[in-house]
């Protein structure tokens, strides 16, 4: 570390972490918004009933995490690593 210091300064220990941390911050936003729209359209749109347990709401949620972390991960396997 010394060395890196002494040669390239003390901001070549931080190189890259700012396209990490936009990589990562864009993985995040990607995963909430696609998770609460995929389970807003299941619990509350597909399969809306009244008298739904909360069992059935606790699966469409895994359901849609489910699916959305298979799409995604086909779709932007890049993007989500």
């Amino acid at each position: 570390l010394m060395t890196i210091v002494a040669e390239e300064g003390v901001g070549a220990l931080f190189k890259g972490v700012f396209p990490r941390v936009i990589q990562l911050g864009l993985n995040h936003a990607i995963r909430f918004t696609g998770y609460q729209s995929s389970r807003n359209m299941l619990v509350e749109g597909m399969f809306a009933q009244d008298d739904m347990k909360p069992l059935d709401q606790t699966l469409m949620k895994m359901l849609s995490g489910t699916l959305l972390g298979a799409l995604l991960n086909s779709v932007f396997p890049h993007l989500l690593q």
